[in-house]
């Protein structure tokens, strides 16, 4: 058996052990940092994911409100395009009025100056006559 090359691999295995036991130290001081850091994330993330779940509920509630508006707009739309069509009706049907009126009017002109020609030239026969 060779000692002195036990020996330095028994010292070459402290060596090594030491090195792995530093490195574990180092890594468990890590862990624990990330560990740290993950909590301190996690407090200042939840009332940002608060405030954001908060905010897309305004939202949503934005948007059925402004739904709810144009909806009601539409139906007002619709409301005075219907009002519009029948007053355009009403007004039309006004316009034949006048218009039959106007007519039965130039008719009864037409049938007024006819009657008084034909009474003028019946006074103008019967006074010949006379």
């Amino acid at each position: 058996i060779d000692v002195p090359l036990l020996r330095r691999q028994v010292h070459e295995s402290a060596i090594e052990k030491e090195s792995l036991e530093m490195e574990c130290k180092v890594l468990r001081v890590t862990v624990n940092k990330a560990a740290s850091l993950n909590i301190v994330l996690q407090e200042k993330v939840q009332p940002l994911m608060e405030r954001i779940l908060g905010l897309t509920d305004q939202l949503k509630a934005m948007e059925a409100e402004q739904d709810a508006i144009i909806e009601q707009a539409k139906k007002q739309d619709n409301e005075m395009k219907n009002s519009l069509r029948v007053r355009e009706r009403m007004l039309e049907a006004v316009n034949n009025q006048v218009k039959e009126t106007l007519e039965l009017s130039e008719n009864h002109r037409i049938m007024t100056v006819e009657t008084a020609m034909k009474q003028k030239a019946v006074f103008a026969e019967q006074l010949d006559h006379m």
